[in-house]
């Protein structure tokens, strides 16, 4: 089977446009409920992924199907992005979180967040050079052949060709396979926070 490895930036987005769809469904392997509000959140997270010039989505295809997914930007980026997404699509997100009574609490809780969140932020910690990586996917059909690996691998090319000095990510404390995971890849453990950790990665 071909393998092949496309990587989307700000700079050919239009091209890649309609990878949205396999952006959004890759999520629904393990770290997304299936359903109407989060397959319209992700479509808006995958837009609005690249606000900045140095944030990227890797895919991994197998033939014509994306079988592993990879992405991330400056530190920061995350929260902008979100913000500027629950800024200009807050009622169609509400009103389809709406739908689903249990998802209103969260909701309220997500617009209080971003409604307080303070943009100096994002301007300090892209002063530090650190490149987050803010999820990585794989479908479970093609778990355990290296997938992973071959994504955080172009991921780290793709943080050094844009001249960063190290890699963030974090995970939950509880997720040892994933912790384990990171440090084979010569990560380390670095802030201990609440209910994650965070490992670094210096390049």
């Amino acid at each position: 089977m071909n393998t092949r490895i496309t990587v989307v930036n700000k700079k050919n987005f239009n091209i890649y446009e309609s990878l949205a769809d396999q952006f959004v469904n890759l999520h629904f392997y393990g770290l997304f409920n299936i359903n109407s509000f989060n397959r319209k959140y992700l479509k808006l997270r995958y837009k609005y992924l690249f606000i900045k010039d140095d944030s990227c989505a890797i895919f991994v295809f197998r033939d014509s199907i994306a079988i592993g997914l990879v992405y991330g930007g400056p530190d920061g980026y995350n929260n902008e992005s979100n913000k500027l997404i629950l800024k200009n699509h807050w009622i169609k997100l509400l009103s389809f979180r709406l739908l689903s009574m249990i998802w209103l609490k969260k909701t309220i809780r997500l617009l209080l967040k971003f409604r307080f969140y303070r943009n100096k932020e994002v301007k300090q910690s892209s002063l530090n050079k650190e490149y987050r990586l803010t999820g990585i996917v794989a479908n479970s059909n093609y778990r355990s052949q290296g997938i992973g690996t071959i994504l955080v691998g172009e991921f780290i090319k793709y943080a050094k060709l844009m001249n960063y000095e190290r890699i963030i990510v974090k995970t939950p404390k509880d997720n040892l396979r994933a912790i384990k995971f990171y440090e084979s890849l010569n990560f380390n453990i670095g802030k201990d926070l609440k209910n994650e950790v965070e490992l670094y990665l210096k390049l």
